[in-house]
């Protein structure tokens, strides 16, 4: 699992170790507390949990949770999986809401726009500065306060 570089040398991805679990890979490294989980997981796997191996209560609580389900699972599964497509449609096409991708496109036109604005007054206070006008008068035909124009003045 460790990435190469194109002459076989390890590239260092992480500055930890990171640690894949699988209930079905369960061994005598595996720390006590993880084990409880991935066996909780493995033995749900048939779709029974023998109750009595899981006495804390969390466990109890999660079994409780499970008897109360009444949908087939693979059925909840295809109606979250088509109820999300249906929000991504929504938010990323044209034919979604105004707050999806006609919104994000509007937004970034206006986001260009301003500094496209900003730069030109940037570039104004520059030139007439260096054409020997007062930050008063320079304030005045860029539309900023003297001291907005004396901060761009003083970056430059």
């Amino acid at each position: 699992m460790s990435p190469v570089d194109e002459w076989g040398n390890k590239v260092l991805v992480y500055p930890h170790r990171l640690v894949f679990l699988s209930p079905r890979q369960v061994n005598e490294n595996t720390p006590s507390t993880v084990r409880k989980w991935l066996d909780f997981i493995k033995d749900s796997l048939d779709g029974e949990v023998e109750e009595s191996n899981y006495g804390e209560k969390l466990f109890q609580q999660m079994i409780e949770e499970i008897r109360k389900q009444t949908i087939d699972p693979e059925l909840l599964s295809e109606i979250k999986d088509e109820a999300a497509w249906e929000k991504a449609k929504a938010r990323f096409t044209k034919e979604g809401r105004k707050d999806g991708w006609e919104a994000g496109l509007e937004k970034g036109l206006e986001k260009g726009q301003k500094k496209g604005v900003l730069a030109q007054q940037y570039q104004t206070i520059i030139t007439a500065k260096q054409m020997g006008m007062e930050v008063a008068a320079i304030a005045t035909l860029v539309g900023l306060t003297k001291t907005e124009v004396q901060e761009i003045l003083n970056q430059v």
